[in-house]
């Protein structure tokens, strides 16, 4: 048609319907994770304000660990996620409370327990009671025994705890401060508690062998019918004593202990680069009856030496009493709760040691621990030269299995 003329050649083209639909895809693909990290930041606001700290002490109350312990928090103020004050906070088990704690304060990293582990820089317990003797079980079938992360706890305080008359038959009032760092190649462990009468708690463990960084401490008193020896069901007063100096790549020390003011060992310490040894005496008399008396005598002599890394322990321990020699030499792995090919072998020293009228001549028992501790297979070797009953003797017994 006459007057119509064609659009010059570098005019932009309309934009393509597929390029446009693009970008709306993008947009869909990108909205789902959106919405799921602004959905997870409400919840995150929501649980630290007074209905998510609600919710927080109800779910801490219906907690049941295979322990059996029971912790109910009455109120949190402050964050969750820093500085908080827990009040009204109840310890139970199977058979009720057997401790309240009317004021706590805690000042946690918790975001640093995805990254590390338990980062606690303050804990202070205050004005706490403490009415019966707790009934806990064990923790449960296959938990490591040492811990696999980072542990780091500045200050731990006890302030003002009173143990009841109940307890221990008479009123008491703790007071103790704690600390732990478990990190980067470093152990320290440090307490110091003052926990009435003549109790007394001092311990520290202070090992870094980048630093050539060693140092042991210990110093527990535990009186008869005091709070310590209580919680052990001991029925007479213990203490125990270690003490030393040096560094990581040689220190040197000793361990002592007694029991109503009797001597019961007397032990060699030392560390070379993280090769630990021990060498002494234990006198157990008076403390074993039976079986276990007549087989450790009125001495037992002590030595051994191992290492523990990567929460295994490895060594050997040989214990001579008077009527029986025992030598272990093989693994403990006590992140997996197993022994790891642990050979043991014992031999009777006297030959009258076990029963009194059996007499077991070159009596000899050899074992091998290897497995779960709690599904432990031994294949054992017995053998005795001669074994005399009265009038009867055999000679050559051998059993195994």
């Amino acid at each position: 048609m006459a007057g119509l003329v064609p659009p010059p050649d570098d005019v932009p083209a309309s934009p393509e319907p597929a390029a446009s639909a693009a970008g709306h895809n993008w947009l869909r693909i990108l909205a789902f994770p959106l919405v799921l990290v602004a959905l997870a930041a409400f919840a995150l606001f929501v649980l630290d304000t007074p209905l998510g700290h609600r919710f927080i002490a109800d779910r801490i109350a219906a907690f049941a660990p295979s322990s059996g312990l029971r912790i109910a928090i009455g109120r949190i103020d402050g964050s969750i996620y820093g500085k908080a004050r827990l009040s009204d906070v109840s310890l139970a088990d199977s058979q009720g409370v057997f401790a309240r704690v009317p004021e706590s304060e805690l000042d946690w990293r918790p975001v640093n327990w995805i990254i590390s582990g338990l980062d606690i820089r303050q804990l202070t317990l205050r004005r706490g009671m403490w009415v019966r003797i707790p009934k806990l079980k064990l923790g449960a079938p296959g938990s490591p025994i040492l811990p696999g992360f980072d542990i780091r706890i500045d200050h731990l305080v006890v302030e003002r705890l009173m143990v009841a008359r109940e307890v221990l038959g008479e009123a008491r009032r703790v007071d103790l401060t704690a600390g732990v760092l478990i990190r980067k190649g470093r152990a320290l462990i440090r307490t110091d508690g003052k926990l009435g009468g003549g109790d007394r708690l001092f311990a520290l463990l202070d090992a870094e062998p980048d630093r050539d960084r060693f140092d042991l401490k210990l110093d527990y008193a535990a009186p008869k019918g005091g709070l310590l020896a209580g919680l052990a069901g001991a029925q007479n007063g213990f203490q125990l004593g270690i003490g030393g100096a040096g560094s990581w790549r040689q220190w040197d020390g000793v361990l002592f202990a007694q029991i109503e003011g009797k001597r019961v060992a007397a032990l060699q310490l030392n560390n070379r680069a993280g090769t630990f040894g021990v060498l002494g005496m234990a006198w157990p008399e008076g403390q074993l009856s039976g079986i276990a008396a007549r087989a450790a005598g009125r001495s037992v002599a002590i030595a051994g030496h191992g290492t523990l890394a990567d929460r295994k322990l490895d060594g050997d321990l040989n214990l001579i009493g008077e009527g029986l020699a025992v030598q272990g030499r093989g693994g403990v792995d006590l992140a997996g709760n197993r022994f790891d090919g642990l050979r043991l072998t014992a031999w009777l020293r006297a030959p009258e040691a076990l029963t009194p009228g059996l007499r077991l001549d070159g009596a000899r028992l050899s074992s091998k621990l290897d497995g779960p501790f709690r599904q432990l297979t031994a294949s054992h070797q017995l053998t005795v030269d001669r074994m005399t009953s009265g009038t009867t003797s055999v000679e050559a017994l051998t059993q195994s299995g």
